[in-house]
């Protein structure tokens, strides 16, 4: 466990996945400039470019949590990847914020994780971050 109260994974590889050739193309681009580039290849329906870049943009950027909280939004939202969301997110390097946990909560739902959701959905509660909405999911897992 880690000291945010979920299990942790032996780490998140951000590179693992990466093309050679776009990490030898892109590989030195600053973090804004991966991010930007990743949302171009989302808007051009490059689901894979996009989680690349994301991927590369967190490398880059040592698992800040703005830039860890935009790919695991895309992995959740747009990409249908919950086990690498989790896996993200779980990770000994991340640091969550609110938006982090809520997606960690709706990822472990969707993978029927129920129990993983509900503590999850239950700890934005207590810290004051749950909006009413994540109590009642807690209740209706």
């Amino acid at each position: 466990m880690t000291g945010d109260g979920h299990q942790d994974s032996d780490g998140f590889d951000p590179l693992e996945g990466v093309d050679p050739e776009l990490l030898e193309e892109w590989g030195q681009r600053t973090v804004d400039r991966l991010r930007a580039a990743a949302r171009q290849a989302l808007e051009e329906y490059d689901f894979e470019k996009a989680r690349q870049l994301f991927r590369l943009a967190v490398h880059r950027g040592d698992f800040e949590e703005e830039v860890v909280c935009e790919l695991a939004g895309f992995l959740v939202d747009d990409y249908g990847q919950f086990e690498e969301a989790v896996s993200l997110l779980t990770s000994t390097q991340c640091r969550l914020n609110h938006d982090s946990l809520r997606l960690l909560a709706r990822s472990y739902f969707t993978l029927g994780r129920k129990q993983e959701a509900l503590d999850t959905y239950r700890r934005l509660h207590e810290r004051g971050l749950g909006d009413g909405v994540s109590l009642r999911r807690a209740g209706q897992l």
